[in-house]
């Protein structure tokens, strides 16, 4: 969406499953096929049309991770992954 006629927002929202089984590391016999639940990623990008050719962006996401990652920690919660970034667009 525009906020302004300079600043656009932008949001993605995924769900995400594992279509195969996935059979553990530390134990190959063991096959984790409980749940295929990866999660729910949430996705957002702020950008700024700082003049015709030069544009400034952040964006940034977190992935809540569901219980298919409990196989690789022995069954205990996993710490949600995030990130962001920004930087600068310059086209001509």
């Amino acid at each position: 969406m525009n906020a302004t006629p300079d600043m656009k927002l932008a949001a993605d929202l995924y769900y995400l499953a594992a279509s195969e089984d996935y059979v553990g590391y530390s134990n190959p016999n063991k096959i984790f096929t409980d749940d295929t639940d990866l999660g729910v990623e949430l996705d957002g990008k702020v950008t700024y049309q700082i003049d015709n050719n030069l544009v400034y962006y952040v964006e940034g996401g977190i992935l809540f991770a569901g219980d298919f990652y409990k196989g690789l920690t022995s069954g205990s919660d996993v710490a949600d992954p995030w990130g962001v970034r920004q930087g600068l667009i310059l086209s001509f």
